[in-house]
């Protein structure tokens, strides 16, 4: 079954510029072309996008993939040994990253005090709940951490007497 660059990218959930680039730096073989020069993929060449998407989710560089996938042919060049070998040295590699910032964590932290954090004031209640039908209207100016700073109240109405 032969598929089109867009079929390809479609199937294997990657964009057509991605299918291209691959060609270009060697992961992906050259595909046959038709007579009218539309490229014509196989599912080999889904398989090993798949590789090349696991590998990439695995920390494997483009380059330490291209030396796993080197043949050129479509199948994978290294044996299940080498890949073995490749993914050891990469745990190594990321365990060796680990030590590293496990001592930069501590020394910062034998260098700094501990961090207080200050809780964030609280967000003012918009809108401000409605008083009560009977209460005096209340004003309320806050400050910047959003306390009560100053509290006006009106004064409760007095009957209108006619003169």
């Amino acid at each position: 079954m032969a598929l089109t660059i867009g079929a390809l990218s479609d199937v294997a959930g990657v964009p057509v510029e991605t299918v291209r680039f691959y060609e270009r730096r060697g992961l992906l073989p050259a595909p046959p072309r038709t007579p009218a020069g539309y490229r014509q993929y196989s599912e080999v060449d889904v398989w090993r996008l798949g590789l090349i998407a696991r590998g990439k989710a695995l920390g494997f560089t483009l380059s330490e993939i291209a030396a796993l996938l080197a043949d050129g042919t479509g199948a994978a060049a290294a044996s299940a040994e080498e890949v073995r070998r490749a993914a050891a040295a990469k745990i190594d590699a990321v365990d060796a990253q680990v030590r590293d910032l496990a001592e930069i964590r501590a020394g910062w932290s034998a260098s700094s005090p501990p961090a207080t954090r200050a809780t964030p004031p609280a967000a003012p209640r918009w809108p401000p709940p409605a008083p009560a039908p009977d209460a005096p209207e209340t004003a309320v100016i806050r400050d910047a951490r959003g306390r009560s700073a100053l509290r006006f109240r009106s004064l409760p109405q007095q009957p209108k007497t006619r003169q």
